[in-house]
């Protein structure tokens, strides 16, 4: 048989199930299937002289360390209820594409590759595998970010953008009307409340540490010092809940901000601009090129350094119920602010993209300068409870920066 069973074990602090299996090559990467990788959204795939070495070594018949996948939630019941009957759960486990690598994924592309050049691995050649079942949406987020966590500096992320493959549907269920893409290329919003899968991962960072910038090798390490990994179970459930209740209303915005500006009649605007004896020809210029930076409203809360700023910027006040009063209150009167429809411009989206254009490409990386300005502008806006007008708090911030 290519899956041999070798015993089971229960992580006591979790209550999971662990089964322990090995495999000979062949069975492990039918089990992973020929397109393993592609929900590791954004994860790069190393070519490290290292890993040359390792290809040779592994032809020789050298033994890799443990690979551990995560069974999918939603066959993880049936998986359990086989535990006592070792060759109906052996079958089960054998089935291709019912599992996410958790840790492994590079010698993964290894074997793959060593088998799509035609190499025939030695049938004694063994792999040890370690199945967890377990389908419980805090345990999940504990596991991937708190056990993991000692890893190298960017494996934080690539662990939330698993578990956020994983939990897709879950997401979905709670989001109403939400639509997540996986693809990794080409992908263009043609709706709203349409968002890639990594960009949604890379928010939901933002949430949990604070800050719109998840790049940085500095934050990283900065978040493995702080508190964040020291959380209970129990508190990261509930900062995860709490994530998809900002992104609950984050959706419903977005629709009502691409409802608005994609509906704006731009050729009747333009029509007036020129129309208008009142302005002379430089006037008009200025006021045909402000309603073509109109025109990226509707997509503004797509992209992902809105969304950074955002959810960052929700962080802030989520970690002060005062501060989540002020907020709460400033969802509601912008709701109701692009519900009303009376305004050509509701979110300022015009002075926004003005501040933006005062920025130095030569003295700011213009990204993180995106970031900021939207961070701040938006932290004060709500800070305010939506009371000071939109158009300032983008002053304000842009002056800030200078």
């Amino acid at each position: 048989m290519g899956l041999e069973f070798i015993g089971q074990a229960e992580d006591l602090k979790q209550g999971t199930k662990v089964i322990y299996c090995q495999a000979n090559i062949e069975t492990y990467l039918n089990i992973i299937g020929s397109s393993f990788g592609d929900y590791l959204i954004q994860r790069r795939r190393e070519s490290h002289k290292a890993y040359r070495r390792l290809s040779d070594d592994i032809k020789l018949g050298a033994l890799l360390p443990t690979i551990t996948l995560s069974v999918k939630p939603d066959i993880v019941d049936k998986i359990i209820s086989l535990c006592d009957d070792k060759e109906a759960l052996i079958a089960s486990l054998s089935q291709p594409n019912q599992v996410d690598i958790l840790d492994g994924l590079q010698r993964s592309y290894i074997l793959k590759d060593i088998k799509d050049n035609d190499f025939e691995f030695n049938p004694k050649a063994k792999l040890l595998l370690e199945f967890w079942l377990e389908k419980d949406l805090g345990k999940l987020i504990y596991r991937m970010i708190v056990l993991n966590s000692g890893q190298k500096t960017m494996s934080m992320r690539h662990q939330i953008e698993l578990l956020f493959t994983s939990l897709s549907g879950e997401i979905e269920k709670a989001v109403p009307g939400i639509s997540i893409i996986k693809e990794r290329d080409g992908f263009r919003r043609t709706q709203p409340n349409k968002y890639p899968l990594s960009d949604l991962a890379t928010s939901y960072y933002a949430y949990l540490t604070g800050s719109h910038e998840i790049e940085k090798d500095g934050l990283v390490t900065k978040l493995f010092d702080s508190d964040i990994l020291d959380a209970s179970e129990e508190v990261l459930t509930e900062k995860f809940k709490a994530y998809l209740n900002r992104l609950h209303s984050f959706v419903m915005i977005d629709e009502l901000c691409w409802n608005h500006y994609s509906e704006i009649d731009f050729a009747a605007e333009s029509a007036s601009v020129m129309d208008n004896d009142e302005y002379d020809e430089n006037t008009k210029v200025k006021k045909i090129s402000d309603l073509e930076k109109l025109k990226r409203g509707y997509n503004w809360l797509g992209s992902e350094n809105t969304m950074l700023a955002y959810f960052s910027m929700a962080s802030f006040f989520d970690s002060n119920p005062r501060f989540t009063k002020r907020f709460d209150s400033g969802l509601e009167a912008v709701i109701a602010r692009l519900k009303e429809d009376t305004d050509l411009d509701p979110l300022a989206i015009l002075s926004f993209e003005n501040a933006k254009d005062t920025f130095n490409p030569r003295k700011k990386n213009i990204g993180f300068a995106t970031r900021k300005l939207t961070h701040d502008g938006l932290k004060e806006y709500f800070n305010s409870e939506a009371a000071v007008d939109l158009k300032e708090c983008w002053k304000y911030a842009a002056d800030y920066q200078k």
